[in-house]
């Protein structure tokens, strides 16, 4: 995709030093792609006639159990830390078979559960990841900044379905609240910036 944009000052020169992004599409795209190369240590050299094609596939079940294990693990952890924000305090190792009832989500709710998320995403990716590490502190924000709202979302309407089912009009707002058309209006009832309110709502 980035090769179908040019950059806005021809020579990439358009880099913003003291916010370390770029200021134009192309050059976001070409270092966005760059870093993902990078953190998937993608070997760009040709394939070697020597290597087995068993190789790869032997690998893979070792590679989605250690991600799924690490997948349960930030769903602990954010588990947990959502519950202490509510007052109830519960080792994560016991999280996920905790019988927990859900409450409506709020603005402030989500935006402390996002800050629990967000540390959770960086151990997530340096332990599933190991290539991770190799990153700069930079490209690491970046990468985390680009996913956490998709996973975000992604796992909210995996659990929305496992809970309420395909047709519920409840969805998941944060691990442990949810949000539906009946309580929206109240989402925003703790928002310490009122100004933009009735648009926001809206």
């Amino acid at each position: 995709m980035g090769d179908k944009l040019l950059c806005i000052n021809g020579n990439r020169a358009c880099m913003d030093y003291g916010k370390n992004v770029f200021s134009c599409r192309k050059c976001r795209l070409d270092r966005f792609e760059a870093v993902m190369r990078a953190g998937s240590g993608e070997d760009m050299s040709p394939p070697c006639s020597a290597v087995t094609s068993h190789s790869p596939d032997m690998a893979k079940p070792l590679e989605f159990d250690r991600m799924m294990q690490q997948l349960m693990a930030l769903s602990a952890f954010r588990c947990a830390g959502e519950m202490k924000l509510r007052g109830v305090h519960v080792h994560p190792s016991e999280a996920n078979s905790l019988n927990y009832p859900l409450i409506p989500c709020t603005y402030q709710f989500m935006e402390d559960a996002t800050k629990i998320l967000i540390p959770g995403l960086f151990e997530f990716a340096q332990l599933t990841f190991p290539d991770f590490a190799l990153l700069s502190h930079a490209d690491k924000w970046m990468v985390i900044r680009n996913y956490e709202k998709i996973l975000h979302c992604v796992d909210s309407e995996r659990r929305t379905r496992e809970r309420f089912g395909k047709r519920s009009f409840h969805v998941f707002g944060t691990y442990t609240s949810f949000m539906s058309l009946d309580i929206g209006e109240h989402f925003f009832s703790d928002c310490p910036d009122r100004r933009n309110l009735a648009t926001a709502a809206k």
